[in-house]
């Protein structure tokens, strides 16, 4: 920030307070009477502290402008880094439910190719089918065991294949004769008359001959469900997708607040007047312990754990940086610096808005002991009452004394 203040005899202001006293003992509602001597002890006394006073302000005016915005830098990053906590843990606490929504969903994925896999073995049955052919073929058949067969109605469509005209008849009426067998020696047999045959042979006749035929029919029901479960997987795969993109982005968001609240804390390091410990780590290490004793949660407290260790990365990759600025250009952060990053954050996708609400949102004002409350163990050796009562104790012992 450029600011130095040089420790000299020539920076150096020395105020007695016995001259302030002094000045206030002679007030006309006072008007308090010393002796000479002290008298001229106490005008010595303030025309001292009056010409120190003097001096301060000559060297004050006689001092180069300071940037004020440079300030207002080291201001924006303390509080940008003490607002960042409760999104932090938010958007840490959203990863986690998104990768156990992403495991859901994967286990649901599972399941439904599962039972698809399960259903196809299912879906189609084999159907025997009894077909019919016309033979012109040479025969030679037993008349005795011959068999009219008569079919109506419905029952005669099986026939359209090898007869259009089979529907014009009604009954549709076939006469079916028993091939005879000849054996290795020329011996014929009927297969239901045996010897006891009539023999006949036919030359140009049409015979009406049946043969099976196999075929896969898929089950209506089982496709349906099939049809169902895939319909749910594309789903899940689609809402798999979504939340795998939203865990990249929560993640890059993640990862861009614990870099830009690391960044800040080293400005504030390297810029402010007085030291600053990153406020995050211990935050953090307060609700791991919480969350630890608790014992309900784990999948928060897994969030809690990766995140403090990844600010403790991230914390120690910049220390190495600072300590060799010529090697990382990440180690000189600039005021400029500050404002872009403040910006950057606002405009984050998903936490963009609770981070500008966190850094826009009013201070509560506190009492005293609400103060005490909420930052017990946050801020080492805070005593505030006991403070209070010492400073009233000598407030009243130095009215007393020079009133």
């Amino acid at each position: 920030m450029g600011i130095s203040i040089a420790l000299d005899p020539t920076t150096a202001y020395c105020f007695d307070n016995m001259a302030y006293r002094y000045l206030c003992a002679k007030q006309p509602k006072y008007n308090v009477n010393f002796s000479p001597d002290r008298e001229a002890l106490y005008q010595q006394s303030y025309r001292i502290s009056r010409d120190q006073t003097c001096r301060l302000i000559d060297y004050v005016l006689s001092l180069q402008p300071h940037n004020a915005s440079d300030s207002l830098s080291i201001f924006s990053a303390r509080n940008t880094i003490f607002r960042l906590n409760d999104p932090l843990v938010k958007i840490s606490t959203a990863v986690q439910r998104t990768i156990q929504k992403i495991q859901d969903r994967q286990e649901m994925v599972n399941r439904c190719h599962g039972d698809i896999r399960q259903l196809r073995k299912i879906l189609k049955n084999r159907i025997k089918l009894i077909r019919w052919k016309i033979d012109t073929n040479e025969r030679i058949v037993c008349t005795n065991c011959k068999v009219k067969k008569c079919y109506y109605g419905d029952d005669r469509m099986q026939f359209l294949e090898v007869n259009p005209k089979v529907m014009d008849k009604d009954p549709f009426e076939i006469t079916m004769f028993n091939k005879l067998k000849v054996d290795e020696h020329g011996n014929m047999t009927c297969p239901e008359c045996g010897p006891n045959f009539k023999y006949r042979k036919s030359v140009g006749q049409e015979w009406y001959t049946s043969f099976e035929e196999f075929k896969e029919e898929e089950n209506p029901t089982v496709a349906s469900q099939i049809s169902a479960r895939q319909k749910t997987q594309d789903d899940v795969n689609q809402q798999l997708r979504e939340e795998e993109q939203l865990r990249k982005e929560l993640k890059q968001e993640r990862d861009f607040i614990v870099e830009a609240s690391v960044k800040f804390a080293h400005f504030l390091k390297k810029y402010s007047m007085t030291t600053y410990n990153d406020a995050a780590e211990r935050y953090l290490k307060k609700l791991i312990a919480k969350e630890e004793k608790i014992g309900v949660d784990e999948s928060k407290l897994k969030s809690y754990v990766d995140l403090h260790d990844r600010l403790i990365v991230q914390k120690e990759l910049l220390e190495k940086a600072l300590k060799n600025p010529l090697k990382s250009g990440q180690a000189e952060i600039t005021p400029a610096d500050v404002h872009e990053l403040v910006e950057k954050l606002k405009k984050l996708k998903h936490y963009g808005k609770d981070i500008e609400d966190a850094l826009n949102r009013e201070v509560v004002v506190m009492t005293e002991r609400e103060f005490a409350e909420h930052y017990n163990g946050y801020v080492d050796g805070y005593l505030p009452f006991q403070c209070n009562v010492k400073i009233k104790k000598a407030w009243k012992v130095f009215k007393n004394y020079i009133f």
